[in-house]
């Protein structure tokens, strides 16, 4: 392997092209905004209105659309908002883990940074260490990568859409093709939102779409001045929009599913037990939504009811926030998607169904039947940059030649082992401490 394609500029882009190429290899970064750093990149502008709910289908993600008819808008924030979406970052994104976890090997924060810092000083890190490392001389910023499929020789062919915007108010596109030996993907899982189908919410959001929101959409508290607030979900997104809405609104109510754990192990319930300490007294807490009642006799929003499993009801809600998470989403690899077919040849090889989770990675990493193929960044629950900077350090191990993968059948039989152990779904990928530092060591003692 010589030459590696790297799919997106945030932290595990840039942690795996400074990797691969300390290790002596030619490598292109393909990044679809106008600079780096992935989601830590705050940008006001709104993403394109969410799907409520998400509609999900057996194989999620199809090719992705072609761009070519952005040339021929007007809008230049529409055509960036669909040419390369916004991150969910907003104005007072603070990290949620500490900062001494928030980096990359030999490339240290100043001794006086906060514990917990904001998305600016993330991204200024990224800045620094993408200058420092080299790494930012590789990327192609306002390239978006529209497919990813084998080609002559075990290759792979890129095919890449180049939006500039230089020349105001004309909107050019090229589109061209790229080989490259190997292939890292890097492009997150916080792109696609995810809504649950709940009976009624359809005929709600057809009847007020303004009224509802994904956290994605979020950007500052500023709607919801003296506004009856409803978030649901009751992860970190869902908290941190609680705390900052009560600030200005009535009354929030949050709704978290399985009542007041989640179904989460001691050590999370004591953690989420110390975030409800920190929550004003008007965010008030509530169990799974039932059904959206019916809209046929509604007016307005306020006047309908929104029914709890508990058999309670709330009304005069003004805005409904989901803050239920995102679906993977790979729609440049559509020959590695599930077509739930009995004539697909590929059957069980395929690499994402219905987007909850990916399939046939060895250590999250390595496409088990074509490991030219990597991801750095799919687990959750993780310490982010030093995880991302171990991955890399994984795969430019392998791509360079210091290190072989076991066979195709041995990481296949891993695989099968732990889906055994732990069915796949939305937590397949979610590790947590002990079974990060578990990954790691495996890594780390095989390279």
């Amino acid at each position: 392997i010589n030459k590696v394609a790297v799919i997106g500029a945030g932290p595990s882009g840039l942690a795996a092209a400074r990797r691969l190429v300390y290790e002596g290899l030619e490598v292109i970064v393909y990044e679809r905004k106008h600079q780096i750093g992935g989601i830590w990149l705050f940008e006001q502008r709104l993403p394109r209105k969410a799907s409520f709910p998400t509609e999900i289908e057996r194989h999620t993600d199809q090719p992705t659309t072609t761009n070519s008819r952005l040339a021929e808008m007007e809008d230049r924030d529409e055509v960036q908002s669909i040419f390369a979406p916004p991150s969910p970052c907003y104005e007072s994104l603070v990290t949620n883990i500490e900062t001494s976890l928030i980096r990359f090997q030999g490339y240290e924060h100043p001794p006086d940074a906060d514990p917990y810092v904001s998305h600016t000083f993330v991204l200024d890190y990224l800045r620094q260490f993408s200058e420092l490392s080299g790494v930012s001389n590789l990327v192609k910023c306002n390239t978006s990568v529209q497919r990813v499929e084998k080609a002559a020789e075990g290759k792979w062919k890129v095919s890449v859409d180049e939006l500039d915007l230089t020349l105001d108010p004309e909107i050019r596109l090229k589109s061209y093709e790229e080989i490259f030996d190997a292939v890292v993907v890097c492009n997150g899982h916080f792109s696609k939102p995810y809504v649950p189908r709940i009976c009624g919410l359809e005929e709600w959001a057809k009847k007020w779409p303004g009224r509802f929101l994904h956290s994605r959409d979020y950007r500052n508290n500023s709607h919801f001045y003296g506004k009856n607030v409803l978030i649901i979900g009751g992860r970190n997104s869902g908290f941190d929009l609680a705390r900052e809405i009560a600030l200005v609104a009535d009354n929030v109510y949050q709704s978290i599913r399985s009542g007041t754990d989640d179904g989460r192990p001691p050590r999370e319930r004591l953690i989420k037990s110390a975030i409800w300490s920190t929550i004003p007294e008007n965010v008030i807490r509530h169990v799974e939504i039932a059904t959206f009642s019916s809209v046929e006799k509604c007016e307005e929003m306020g006047h309908c009811r929104i029914n709890l499993i508990d058999g309670t009801s709330l009304s005069e809600i003004d805005f409904v926030i989901f803050a239920t998470g995102y679906l993977y989403s790979l729609p440049f690899l559509p020959d590695l998607a599930f077509r739930d077919s009995h004539d697909d040849p590929l059957g069980d090889a395929s690499i994402i169904s219905n987007g909850s989770c990916l399939h046939n990675l060895h250590l999250d990493t390595f496409y088990i039947y074509d490991p030219s193929l990597a991801f750095v960044g799919v687990p959750n629950g993780i310490s982010t940059f030093s995880f991302f900077d171990v991955q890399s350090a994984a795969i430019a191990a392998a791509f360079s030649g210091q290190v072989a993968l076991p066979q195709s059948d041995v990481m296949l039989g891993i695989y099968k082992r732990r889906t055994f152990c732990s069915p796949t779904g939305k937590a397949f990928h979610t590790l947590g401490k002990n079974k990060e530092i578990s990954l790691v060591q495996a890594i780390l003692e095989w390279i």
